[in-house]
């Protein structure tokens, strides 16, 4: 028999959004056109931002809740950065 203090405490699916939702809905970074879905541990994150810099973010932000066991990223980034967008130095 195994002590609980050998192992990690698991969270339920629902404990896990709640807290994953709270922290990309606190992130001013994280547009709120993106969603979390959490399955047996598994954070897959969909819906679309304009800039990379979003994408990384919320990324960043799912890594750090807790339970979170793999990353899936589905999200799309709908505006394309050329050399049109940055000023000549």
């Amino acid at each position: 028999m195994q002590s609980s203090s050998s192992q990690a405490r698991q969270r339920a699916d629902a404990e896990i959004f709640a807290d994953a939702r709270s922290a990309l809905d606190h992130d001013a970074k994280v547009p709120a056109t993106v969603r979390v879905h959490i399955e047996q541990g598994v954070a897959t994150l969909t819906g679309s931002v304009r800039v990379p810099a979003e994408r990384a973010e919320a990324v960043r932000v799912i890594r750090g809740v807790e339970g979170i066991r793999h990353l899936v990223n589905k999200i799309t980034v709908t505006q394309r950065v050329s050399a049109d967008d940055f000023e000549a130095p």
